[in-house]
């Protein structure tokens, strides 16, 4: 599953998931070439079904400059300014996060990986 956080990687994010959708394309063509002689309609439509799982797992609920804030505030602050998404990503899931929080990575620190 691919997510961004904050919304400020929301560029970014997009530009990860257009290149493995392309890489994933590659994939379907090679594989579908590889086993073109015993191709079955049914196994067509399996391959082709592979997709990339994207979902918003955290979303900036306010306005806040969390990175300004000083730091013995900055903690609780970053604590309350996501909400997240809960019951998306199941225990057998690979989380992949664009993080753009450069200035210290609290973002992800703090919201994500409790």
């Amino acid at each position: 599953m691919f997510s961004f956080i904050p919304n400020t990687a929301e560029t970014s994010f997009y530009g990860m998931v257009e290149a493995a959708n392309d890489f994933l394309n590659q994939r379907k063509i090679k594989t579908i070439l590889e086993n073109k002689e015993q191709l079955s309609e049914e196994k067509l439509q399996e391959i082709l079904a592979v997709k990339l799982r994207t979902e918003k797992v955290a979303i900036k609920d306010a306005k806040l400059r969390t990175f300004i804030t000083e730091d013995s505030s900055r903690d609780d602050l970053v604590a309350h300014v996501y909400d997240v998404t809960y019951g998306v990503v199941k225990p057998n899931d690979n989380l992949v996060i664009i993080d753009d929080s450069i200035v210290r990575g609290t973002t992800l620190k703090k919201v994500l990986l409790k």
